[in-house]
């Protein structure tokens, strides 16, 4: 008698995916979670994930006992353990809190530019107590199509 190997290696393709599917799912009979969902679990719980913020190229700095993260766009977030965030300002726009109107204040670079986007902030107090904010802007010239 002949044996199908091919018709045998299917069969335990077939077993090897109903083992693995059932062995990643809840353990129905005692309502047990699998390995892979208590580690999900152990990290979701372990981790303290950051909530609120979204600042990227970010710039940390600690006045007094709060923290403020400073990046991108002009987005900024606070936060007194660094963990759980309350976002400040988001945005090049005339409403962002950090500037009285970055659109007026900044409208000569702006131009320049042909852009307003802003990148990387970086803010840093000097000896005289005065904030002080730093950033990229670059001028986004595309080649002449002939």
């Amino acid at each position: 008698m002949k044996t199908n190997i091919f018709g045998h290696s299917i069969l335990l393709a077939m077993l090897l995916l109903l083992f693995t599917a059932c062995n990643n799912q809840t353990n129905l009979t005692s309502g047990e979670p699998n390995q892979e969902q208590k580690a999900e679990s152990r990290l979701n719980t372990d981790l303290h994930l950051f909530t609120n913020a979204s600042v990227h190229d970010p710039s940390v700095i600690k006045v007094n006992s709060s923290f403020y993260v400073f990046g991108s766009h002009l987005a900024a977030a606070k936060s007194t353990d660094l963990m759980q965030w309350q976002k400040v300002a988001d945005g090049v726009n005339e409403s962002n809190p950090l500037f009285e109107n970055v659109v007026e204040e900044l409208k000569e670079t702006f131009d320049w530019a042909e852009s307003d986007t802003l990148w990387a902030a970086d803010v840093t107090q000097l000896e005289d107590g005065r904030f002080y904010m730093y950033y990229t802007l670059v001028r986004v010239t595309l080649p002449a199509l002939h």
